[in-house]
């Protein structure tokens, strides 16, 4: 007997561009998310985010640029074009 592995697939296309302002979901830490904008497209369902929250509650850690699959991004708001 040979098991199948079976990942994520996306369901519905998700149009995110760059400079998005985002929401990043942390599955394994139910509740718990962060606010980044969009960077740039890693792949076809990644992207580079730079994260505008500190990483602990003192405020000390880095601000820094992460790769985040599509699965765990919402977009919150888009830019507009002036």
């Amino acid at each position: 007997d040979r098991q199948r592995k079976r990942g994520k697939s996306v369901n519905s296309y998700v149009d995110i561009k760059t400079n998005d302002f985002v929401l990043v979901k942390f599955p394994s830490h139910l509740g718990y998310f962060k606010y980044g904008l969009i960077v740039d497209q890693v792949g076809k369902h990644t992207y580079k985010v730079k994260m505008l929250i500190k990483r602990t509650k003192g405020g000390s850690g880095s601000v820094g640029t992460h790769v985040i699959d599509v699965q765990n991004l919402v977009l919150h708001h888009r830019p507009s074009k002036d």
